[in-house]
């Protein structure tokens, strides 16, 4: 008897490993993508970019053009065969970006049907003028990272690592919290610890002499780190990469 439980389970295990590289090998499922694109002029007038609803990782990129060039890439958390496809090109479709110019901001702003959500995923990629100020609002989920942008900057995310990456001559004060993470910053300024999880930061420049102005990061994450850098990245590497600063240490 137990030399005929131990075949069959030989056999079963036999049967498993055969039929896992077929599996692993089916090239004919995949993740859908679809990418689109917009364009928006912008005079002096325009000094804000600002996101509703932000639903994935987000990059916004400073650059010298008067104009907010928004990249938004959709893709599906799961993989789809061939006859799977219209499915999921419904499922894309069904994900609502909507950059447009109100008044004196850009505002993205994202609609994501709520029986949907955990079947997408979003990527946004933004290059704005470096004056304009960034808004990212309460209910954002992602990664956000920030490089290049000169003007205030407040960013509060219910989960992901927010970094930001200053240009050298940018001068600012930082108020940073964060519930369950790490608060790392190129800047100087003072650490907070409350009990086990909560980290604050407060720091950065003195206002400028020359102007009298001072630029302001207000950042806020529910768990995940922060990340403040004073000088852009060296190419190829990524902020995380970067050597973790005096105020985390």
């Amino acid at each position: 008897m137990r030399k005929d439980i131990v075949s069959v389970l030989i056999a079963v295990a036999i049967a498993v490993a055969l039929a896992l590289p077929a599996a692993a090998d089916d090239l004919s499922l995949q993740v859908i993508r679809a990418t689109e694109a917009k364009t928006l002029d912008v005079g002096s007038g325009v000094k804000t970019i600002s996101f509703e609803g932000l639903r994935g990782n987000v990059t916004v990129e400073g650059w010298d053009k008067p104009q907010v060039e928004v990249t938004i890439i959709k893709s599906t958390t799961g993989l789809y065969d061939p006859k799977q496809h219209p499915e999921a090109k419904l499922l894309l479709d069904a994900i609502k970006v909507a950059p447009e110019t109100r008044q004196d901001a850009v505002v993205i702003t994202t609609n994501i049907p709520e029986h949907d959500r955990n079947k997408v995923r979003v990527e946004y990629e933004v290059k704005a003028p470096r004056g304009m100020k960034v808004e990212v609002g309460r209910k954002s989920e992602g990664d956000v990272y920030i490089t290049g942008m000169s003007a205030d900057i407040a960013v509060t995310t219910r989960h992901g690592t927010i970094t930001v990456d200053t240009p050298a001559e940018a001068r600012y004060s930082i108020d940073a919290h964060t519930q369950y993470g790490d608060v790392f910053s190129d800047f100087e300024g003072q650490d907070r610890r409350h009990r086990l999880f909560h980290h604050d930061f407060t720091g950065g420049d003195a206002p400028s002499t020359a102007t009298g102005a001072e630029n302001k990061l207000l950042l806020r994450a529910e768990i995940g780190d922060i990340v403040i850098l004073k000088t852009h990245a060296p190419h190829g590497e990524t902020p995380l990469d970067a050597p973790k600063a005096s105020g985390g240490q």
